[in-house]
C-alpha cells in the first residue's frame, strides 16, 4: 500500500473515531461536523473527500462491519458453518461497540438514525441470507428458507433490543438480546418443513416449484455449422 493510501485510511479512521467519541459525549445532534473535523485535525472542506454527510460518517463503522462479515464468512475456518460464524461475529462486534451503540439507539426516534439503522439491518439480513444460500448450494435469490431465517434473526435482534431498552434500560441489552435471538433461531423450523409449506402454496397457486429464469439467464441455442 502506498504512503498516500495509508494516509487516507488514517484520516478516515480519525474521522470515524472522532465522530463516535463526540456522539457518545454529546449525542448525534450535538456532535457537529465542525467539532468532528477539529478533533480529527482536518478542514471541513476536506471532510467531503471522505464522506458525503455526517449521517454517512455516523454509520461508517456499521457499513464496515457488514463488509467485514461478508469477507469473513467467505474465509471462515473449514468446518465452521455460516450460523456459527454469524453468531460469533455478531457477539464480538456488539460487545466491542456496546457503549457507542447504546447512545445511538437511545436516540433512535431521530429520523436520520432510524433510517440509518434500518438500512444497516437490511444489509446484514441480505448478507446473511446470501451466505446461507451459498452454503446450501442454491442460486442467489432462490432460497426461501435462507431468506426467512435471516429475516427472523435480524428482526428478532431488533425487536428484542427495542423491547429490552423500553422495559429494562440500556446497559444489559446486547448480551440478552443476542441470546434471545440465538434461541429463537435454534427453534426455527427446519429447511424440510419450509420446503413442504412452499410446495403446498405453489401447488395451490398452480405455479411451478422452480421460478422461471429471466430471459437474460437463458442459454442461447447452439449454432449449427452449415
Amino acid at each position: 500500500m502506498s504512503l498516500r493510501a495509508k494516509k487516507k485510511l488514517a484520516t478516515r479512521k480519525a474521522l470515524i473515531d472522532a465522530s463516535r467519541r463526540l456522539i457518545r459525549e454529546k449525542g448525534y445532534d450535538g456532535a457537529t461536523l465542525e467539532d468532528i473535523c477539529q478533533q480529527a485535525n482536518i478542514h471541513v472542506t476536506t471532510f467531503f473527500s471522505y464522506f458525503a454527510s455526517k449521517e454517512e460518517l455516523a454509520f461508517a463503522h456499521l457499513h464496515d462491519a457488514v463488509r467485514g462479515f461478508v469477507e469473513g464468512v467467505r474465509e471462515r475456518p473449514e468446518g465452521t458453518d455460516v450460523l456459527t460464524y454469524w453468531w460469533d461475529y455478531l457477539y464480538h462486534f456488539g460487545m466491542r461497540d456496546r457503549a457507542h451503540e447504546s447512545v445511538m439507539l437511545s436516540r433512535i426516534d431521530t429520523p436520520v438514525l432510524r433510517q440509518g439503522y434500518a438500512t444497516i439491518n437490511r444489509m446484514f439480513e441480505e448478507a446473511l441470507a446470501a451466505a446461507l444460500t451459498e452454503e446450501a448450494g442454491n442460486e442467489p435469490g432462490t432460497d426461501l428458507y435462507a431468506e426467512l431465517l435471516a429475516s427472523t434473526i435480524m428482526n428478532g435482534v431488533v425487536a428484542a433490543s427495542q423491547w429490552h431498552r423500553r422495559n429494562y434500560g440500556q446497559d444489559a441489552a446486547f448480551p440478552d438480546t443476542h441470546a434471545f435471538a440465538r434461541m429463537l433461531a435454534e427453534r426455527f423450523p427446519p429447511r424440510e418443513a419450509i420446503e413442504e409449506v412452499k410446495k403446498k402454496v405453489l401447488k395451490a397457486a398452480k405455479l411451478p416449484l422452480s421460478p422461471p429464469r429471466p430471459a437474460s439467464q437463458e442459454k442461447a441455442p447452439a449454432q449449427t455449422k452449415g
